[in-house]
């Protein structure tokens, strides 16, 4: 077989004489793998337990030495080349950091949380044995990746999955370059960097007393972030670099990019931290029930002195202010290049509806998604709008595009009005549009709502099962809004309420409350406490649509902040399957419309979360039914 002379000579100096390269000719089609990981204490088993689980990929259950240690030594290079295949499981072990599974098998390794052994080893050394092959560097990693997948899964029933290479990287030993020019000689590589402020790493570092000297930690960061560049520089593979503290805060949309750019379907299990691809509890700040604790973001501040976040940030803090980075890759995230989309359409198409503020212009963005995923659903007959305001101009042009019919429910419809009369919307919206200028519902299921002691379920779904949802809907964290939250916390007689605490407020002992106090700070004047004291006994819209059994392909929910749990419970028997429920406001304690409702859909089986969005405080959920 030929000796490729074209590797040999690129990587000379780097490893070893090309006798040992190129014996293999070069496969027709290269296989991929993904690498993951970054500095120590940066989030990197964060980032794999929420990839652990994904169909698409074989992710390890912990952290794999056996190429980074390979990669460092020329001497073990060589020398895992001229095994005997009876020395070959000894030899595996040692790359391992002389047992690194092993130890993990028995509960002895800190990160893993395991009860029971995570590596079926038999079956990873007997694999080893059997499929050594002598004088073949190419050979003896992909035998070890092989093997590994074989260890976690049958490779043979699941052939079309994506192998990962997961493990920490120290710069003082170039392994991020190593590891990126050896394996990208045989696969095709995408890999994935996190990586955390220096201050916070530092923090977590030494707590557990792995950094103890400042500046061989800062030449670490430093030399690190430069080895990402040049394995981007060098081609060794397309590079995503996302940040530690970005992720922890909006977990979905940030592994809707990492999935997008790895090629992966997006699926809701990336928002899950598991174990072999079980719930586990991790060693990072993640915990199941409640996601990422924000904190940790700030933790730095009560554990460093003044003097040493001051060297940190002088010597290394400004290289990690940033957003996702992707490098060597012709594509963006998928965050950037939706919100720079809409951003364009919004200002190019949609400028002279002169909305008044940025919040709004934000807002009316995110309606744009909502927008983005109606235009293509394949049955369009039938939507329903309660809630008219400037997603009702989307509403329009798709009333006109689709030849749908749509509904618009508002007993004030005029504002809207007001608003657009000398825009080209106007005659859109007034010819394509049904406004129905009634109450969406009537007085009486109101009260059954509102005067109960407490709710039994929400259409149908038990309250511990809502429960279990309700984390994603209530964000107290810094960066959110949170003008009403030290209200509530003095309503309920709390100084601090934490998200579970506040959790328990809405749901404990098998039933749901919907707590006065925390309502009082919600009222406004002419809201539907006042609305219905004025109201005639008479049927709601929505009522009468059940009467009559219509039935609904997309039904928009941005009504007023107490009608969503008796519109939902009326409604969700009028989508059709298939159909599909959007909500808007659906953060608490921004406000209290529709964040019940989104943990009830949540925890539904007869629904799918197709799109939950963070851009903006107040949020937006599509659900569809299955």
């Amino acid at each position: 077989m030929d000796i490729n002379l074209y590797k040999a000579k690129r990587f000379r100096k780097d490893f070893f004489p090309p006798f040992f390269w190129g014996w293999e000719n070069k496969p027709k089609r290269r296989e991929k793998l993904i690498i993951i990981g970054g500095l120590q204490r940066s989030g990197n088993h964060l980032l794999r337990g929420l990839l652990d689980g994904h169909p698409q990929l074989i992710v390890p259950p912990e952290e794999d030495y056996f190429v980074r240690t390979l990669a460092r030594s020329h001497v073990e290079q060589i020398k895992g080349c001229l095994l005997k295949s009876s020395d070959a499981p000894g030899f595996y072990k040692k790359m391992q950091k002389d047992g690194h599974f092993e130890r993990v098998n028995e509960g002895k390794n800190e990160n893993s949380a395991n009860r029971k052994p995570l590596f079926d080893l038999d079956q990873y050394y007997q694999y080893v044995q059997r499929h050594y092959k002598k004088y073949s560097l190419q050979r003896l990693i992909q035998t070890h990746f092989e093997a590994l997948s074989h260890t976690i899964i049958d490779q043979q029933v699941h052939p079309l999955k994506t192998k990962v290479m997961f493990c920490s990287f120290n710069p003082l030993h170039y392994d991020v370059l190593n590891v990126g020019r050896m394996l990208s000689q045989y696969y095709d590589l995408k890999a994935v960097f996190i990586f955390r402020h220096p201050l916070g790493t530092y923090c977590s570092g030494r707590k557990r007393q792995e950094f103890d000297n400042i500046d061989l930690y800062c030449r670490q960061v430093n030399d690190h972030y430069e080895d990402v560049l040049k394995f981007s520089e060098e081609n060794l593979g397309e590079v995503f670099c996302i940040s530690f503290e970005k992720l922890i805060k909006n977990i979905e949309p940030n592994m809707r990019d990492v999935a997008h750019f790895l090629d992966i379907k997006f699926d809701h299990i990336l928002n899950e931290y598991t174990q072999n691809r079980e719930p586990t509890i991790s060693n990072s700040s993640y915990e199941r029930k409640k996601g990422v604790d924000p904190s940790v973001i700030d933790r730095y501040k009560d554990m460093l002195t003044e003097e040493e976040i001051s060297l940190i940030e002088l010597r290394c803090g400004d290289k990690f202010d940033f957003k996702n980075k992707v490098l060597n890759y012709s594509g963006t995230t998928l965050e950037q290049a939706d919100n720079d989309l809409n951003e364009s359409i919004a200002s190019f198409y949609y400028g002279e509806l002169s909305i008044p503020d940025r919040r709004q212009f934000e807002v009316f963005k995110q309606y744009m998604h909502y927008y983005h995923y109606v235009v293509h659903m394949p049955k369009l007959e039938n939507i329903l709008e309660i809630g008219a305001g400037y997603s009702t101009v989307l509403i329009g042009q798709l009333a006109e595009l689709r030849k749908c019919n749509v509904y618009s429910i508002d007993v004030n419809a005029d504002n809207l009005f007001k608003k657009i009369e000398h825009t080209r919307f106007y005659r859109n919206v007034k010819d394509n549009i049904t406004f129905i200028e009634r109450s969406s519902i009537s007085k009486k299921v109101f009260n059954l709502i509102y005067d109960a002691p407490y709710l039994t379920d929400i259409g149908g779904v038990m309250p511990d099962q809502i429960k279990n949802q309700l984390h994603r809907f209530i964000l107290c964290d810094k960066g959110y809004d949170l003008r009403k939250f030290d209200n509530i916390c003095r309503s309920i007689s709390n100084e601090n309420e934490s998200q579970l605490n506040l959790v328990e407020q809405f749901i404990h002992d098998g039933k749901i409350f919907l707590p006065k106090k925390i309502i009082e700070q919600y009222i406004e004047p002419d809201d539907e406490f006042d609305f219905f004291k004025k109201l005639k006994d008479e049927d709601g819209v929505v009522e009468t649509f059940y009467k009559e059994q219509r039935t609904f392909d997309v039904v928009f929910f941005d009504s007023g902040e107490f009608s969503s749990i008796p519109e939902w419970t009326i409604l969700k028997k009028l989508i059709r399957p298939g159909g599909i429920a959007v909500f808007h406001d659906i953060y608490f304690p921004k406000s209290f419309k529709n964040f019940l409702v989104c943990a009830t859909v949540c925890a539904d089986k007869e629904w799918d979360i197709v799109y939950q969005d963070y851009s903006t405080p107040q949020g937006l959920l599509i659900a569809r039914k299955k």
